[in-house]
């Protein structure tokens, strides 16, 4: 179960520092970022959709934090970042993107499903001992 909880943080770590980023950005509609944005799904969302993300990702960074001490908070977000990991994976497919133009979000939605995994390992236990006692 250790190594579970090493691998939750890892992935935990990466996830928090990139969408992190990604909330500042968006929140504050930088241009790089929505140029970025545009780029990688091949739309053009508008500043509400924008400042969206960027809350949607401060609210699922917020709750891999908090997933530290309440696992099912950090599945929660895990599953919001593989959702919009996977949505973005998808429209870079779409659009013809190949070989190593997807490795970033692949990288991001293999974490975001292995947090979700370790996590949930992780609730399940913590419920059952507590049932236990």
């Amino acid at each position: 179960m250790r190594l579970l909880r090493v691998i939750a943080a890892i992935v935990s770590g990466l996830l928090i520092l990139e969408f992190s980023l990604s909330a500042i950005s968006m929140l504050s509609v930088m241009g790089v970022a929505v140029e970025r944005f545009s780029t990688l799904t091949r739309t053009s969302p508008g500043t509400g959709v924008v400042v969206l993300i960027g809350l949607l990702d401060l609210i699922a960074v917020i709750a891999m934090i908090v997933g530290f001490r309440r696992p099912w908070a950090a599945v929660t977000a895990g599953a919001f970042l593989a959702l919009l990991s996977g949505f973005v994976l998808l429209r870079q497919i779409d659009g013809g993107d190949r070989g190593s133009d997807l490795l970033s979000y692949s990288l991001f939605l293999g974490a975001a499903v292995v947090l979700v995994i370790t996590r949930l390992a992780e609730g399940v236990r913590t419920r059952s001992v507590a049932a236990a006692r």
